[in-house]
This record gives structure tokens, sequence and C-alpha cells, in this order.
């Protein structure tokens, strides 16, 4: 399990993003689950499923060429679903394109503001704010390519055990977007994934779903597949977050 979060902790995992998508696959394929493939634009219950990101290049120079910035390095250094923007620009006009966070100076904020609005379309770099203050020059050149557009599929993933009773289902979700944030998201999947090979092995009463992909679009992807009868099964629902943080394990209840 822990070469799975190696392997999937810094790649691009924006909501909809071949990183996000390969990771779903890997988790299915692991657990001989079902996919849900949901076209991007398209309408789920009342969730719009966001656009398709892929990052060729995001980079901030100094007008000596070096780099200051690269996503390459860190993936949480470009704001979620940027669109593309080559120039030279004045510190000024790059300040309202940038997150930083003085309180937690050695820090890489993560911008993901767009990644859940379609209609929403901006470019912006996340540094620390060590880095930033070290950002004395008048001038910088912008260097972000990526492609931004409906014309892909977001992945949600399936795992069913079916129980012994006709009646009650309960659901288990975690997501699969987040960038190298292991405790949001990512661990939460591994974690589940090893709760469910364990039911698999015993002879359960209730029939339990567990549902992985992007953060509130992959539940509501699955939702849209159900009948009324499906429905009416769902007992319960736990959203699994936060697991592997430094803090005491908590419950909340959403009735």
């Amino acid at each position: 399990m822990k070469e799975l979060i190696k392997k999937h902790l810094y790649t691009s995992r924006s909501p909809v993003s071949d990183e996000n998508n390969n990771l779903v696959y890997e988790v299915a394929s692991e657990l001989n689950a079902d996919i849900i493939k949901s076209k991007c634009g398209s309408e789920v219950l009342s969730w719009i499923i966001p656009l398709y990101w892929k990052v060729i290049k995001g980079q901030l120079k100094d007008l000596s060429g070096n780099i200051l910035v690269d996503f390459k390095n860190n993936p949480l250094h470009l704001w979620i679903n940027s669109i593309t923007f080559q120039g030279r620009i004045t510190k000024q006009e790059l300040e309202n394109h940038i997150l930083t966070d003085r309180n937690r100076p050695d820090l890489i904020p993560y911008h993901y503001k767009f990644g859940f609005s379609s209609a929403l379309q901006n470019w912006g770099f996340c540094i620390s704010y060590n880095d930033y203050i070290k950002m004395h020059d008048n001038e910088y050149i912008v260097d972000i390519e990526t492609e931004l557009h409906n014309d892909n599929y977001m992945l949600t993933g399936v795992k069913t055990l079916n129980g012994k009773s006709d009646g009650s289902t309960y659901i288990f979700a975690a997501h699969t977007c987040h960038p190298a944030i292991a405790v949001d998201g990512l661990t939460n999947v591994i974690v589940l994934m090893e709760v469910f090979r364990e039911l698999e092995k015993r002879n359960v009463k209730n029939t339990y779903k567990f549902v992985f992909g992007s953060e509130y679009y992959a539940a509501a992807a699955f939702l849209n597949t159900l009948n009324e009868k499906e429905e009416k099964s769902i007992k319960g629902a736990f959203f699994c977050d936060l697991i592997g943080a430094d803090t005491k394990p908590a419950y909340s209840s959403s009735l």
C-alpha cells in the first residue's frame, strides 16, 4: 500500500485528469471494481462534471531565464485547472496570480477553486511565503501551457460486496484527487481498500459499496446510476477523510 501512495502522491490528480483516472483504474483493478464514465461538462444530479486538465508546462522565471517555480517539482505550484498563459508580467500584476501563506511560511498552499467550477478560468502559482519574499524583481516571465476542455471523461470506481440480506446497503467513500497531500484523499482510499479486502473474507449480512474518485463528483456520478429500489436500500453513508493526520479520530453526523 505504501508503494501505491509513493507512486501517486506527487502526480497531478486534479478532479478530471489522466493522473486521477489512472489512480481510479489501478484501485479498481486491484479490487475488481466497476468503473463509471462521466463525460466532462455533463450534468449528474445537480453537479456539472469539470473540465479535463493536462499540464504541459508551468514555470515562473526571472528575466534572465532562471526558473523560480516549476510545476514539475511539485504539482501544488500551479493552481488547479490553470489556463495557458505565456508572457512578461510586472510583479504588481503577478501578485494577483500568486497564493502564499505567511502564517505557514515553509508550506506550499493548495489552490483548487477553479477545479470545481468550469465557469471560472484563470491561472496562478502557489509559492511558499519564504520563497515569495525573495522575489524582488519588477518583472517576471510566466510560462504556462495546459489543455482544458470537455473532450474527456471522469472515472469513478465502485466496489460492491453483496450481503446475505436483501435490504440494507452502506456506502463508504474516499476521494482520489488532491495532489501532493497524502491525508486529504489518498491515505483514505488506501485504508478503505484494506477494509474491503477484509470484508470480502467474511459472510456479510448487509451490502457494502466503496465509491472512489473525484471529491463530490464521484458520489454524484455513482448516485446517478441508481434506480429507486437501490436508492431506498441505502441506510447509511460514510465519507472518510484525513486518515493519517496528526489528530484524534472524529465522527461527524449529517443528521
